[in-house]
């Protein structure tokens, strides 16, 4: 009779739980640099060279200079001589992640920003690649530099 017992009890446990689920995790809210990030990764898939050149100005740096017009200098330089095309770079940086940092956390001074690739912060980091830096301004998220490390 205990058997019997135990054996229909270990059944109604077995079927109780068949139809729990677990709880979903909560959603937390979007903050503003997810939306900008999301619309960012669509604009590099579309290349959309509209929506990067909105994220230049005067501060955007790069090997030739800050501004626009060394930024393109710069890509255009890129393309022909070494053949890395603005595109390629920031899918591979977008692929790569980076580190999101509240304003003063990434250098005293500093807005709310985004570097990639992550591996930026690594200790034995050799700066062989691309790195960019995404920082928020009065005027809306700008790109700080985008550049390759030689």
């Amino acid at each position: 009779m205990k058997k019997y017992l135990l054996l229909c009890i270990a059944f109604l446990l077995i079927l109780s739980a068949c139809g729990q689920t677990k709880p979903k995790a909560p959603e937390l809210p979007k903050t503003e640099f997810d939306l900008f990030y999301e619309e960012f990764q669509t604009a590099v898939s579309n290349q959309d060279m509209d929506f990067i050149e909105g994220l230049v100005d005067d501060d955007t740096s790069t090997m030739f200079g800050r501004g626009p017009a060394p930024f393109q200098e710069h890509w255009e330089y890129e393309n022909e001589h070494n053949g890395r095309d603005i595109w390629t770079v920031l899918e591979e940086l977008t692929a790569l992640g980076g580190v999101h940092f509240e304003p003063g956390e990434y250098y005293e001074g500093a807005g709310e920003c985004f570097v990639a690739p992550y591996t930026f912060f690594e200790e034995n980091f050799k700066p062989d690649s691309y790195r960019m830096c995404i920082m928020k301004k009065d005027s809306g998220w700008k790109l700080l530099f985008l550049m390759t490390g030689e």
